[in-house]
């Protein structure tokens, strides 16, 4: 993903000293209670300024609190870190509904006009990383006559053919959180190659 820091104007990054400091914001406290309430890394108060920073410069209005929040909830997937829009509104007590994070999160990348960070391809390599690590799954495989990293291989392939089926759905459930669909997908080509 491109960081916002990139697309701001020359003029902008001098006056910032861009990237070593980032200045304060509005929004920057609703940023740190989320970073604080869910544990996530220092990285993402940085980064989800910068967002901010720049969703002000080109759409020249300041940041809500939920375009705050948004702004962890986009860098925080960038980053890997798999976030839900119900924990982000249960970290602010539920002052902000998950509906008005995913609002916030679309009229974002609409004015720095982002697309999506991560594929639903890694989402899906992180679920079937995790379950082919459990001891359930292994006792499972050991039951099939095939060698386990060739059922691996094949929940994999499942798993990529029902996305490129489906992508058009998956879109439509922005906000949802990506692990848990990710494992749905796994679980339903796991099924289709034999496994339960």
């Amino acid at each position: 993903m491109m960081y916002p820091s990139e697309l701001v104007h020359t003029y902008e990054m001098r006056e910032y000293h861009w990237p070593l400091e980032v200045p304060h914001v509005k929004g920057e406290h609703t940023i740190r209670t989320i970073v604080d309430r869910l544990g996530l890394p220092e990285s993402v108060i940085k980064s989800s300024k910068e967002i901010l920073i720049a969703y002000k410069s080109v759409s020249g209005r300041e940041s809500s609190p939920s375009i705050a929040a948004a702004s962890v909830l986009m860098v925080s997937r960038d980053l890997g870190i798999p976030v839900s829009l119900h924990e982000i509104s249960r970290a602010l007590n539920g002052r902000i509904t998950p509906k008005r994070i995913a609002l916030a999160l679309g009229e974002i990348k609409s004015v720095l006009k982002m697309t999506s960070p991560i594929p639903w391809e890694v989402y899906v390599d992180y679920v079937i990383w995790k379950v082919s690590k459990s001891d359930g799954f292994r006792a499972g495989l050991s039951k099939l006559k095939v060698q386990p990293h060739l059922i691996v291989e094949r929940i994999r392939i499942k798993s990529r053919r029902m996305i490129v089926e489906r992508r058009a759905s998956l879109s439509n459930l922005m906000g949802r959180n990506p692990v848990l669909i990710a494992a749905a997908i796994v679980y339903l080509a796991a099924k289709s190659v034999g496994l339960r």
